[in-house]
């Protein structure tokens, strides 16, 4: 039961952190740019900004022994223009 609380909250530490990941790795402009563009063409829970914070939360909880690169996700997502 522990185990499985600290997993939530770490989990949940971790969403309120890739946000600030996301600024660094695509700067606040783009970031801005980024989310406003989003917010306007689909609603809050679409952004994509949100919907890869969400998809690595969901990542980290389900096997959070695996060891991957938030950064590289986001530069990944810029790359592909998913935002």
């Amino acid at each position: 039961m522990q185990h499985t609380i600290a997993m939530q909250t770490a989990a949940s530490v971790l969403r309120k952190i890739f946000p600030f990941q996301q600024m660094a790795s695509l700067g606040l402009e783009n970031y801005a740019g980024f989310y406003l563009r989003g917010f306007l063409r689909r609603s809050w829970i679409n952004i994509p900004l949100e919907a890869q914070a969400f998809q690595l939360e969901a990542r980290f909880s389900m096997t959070p022994a695996e060891v991957f690169s938030v950064e590289e996700e986001i530069n990944l997502w810029a790359r592909d223009n998913r935002f």
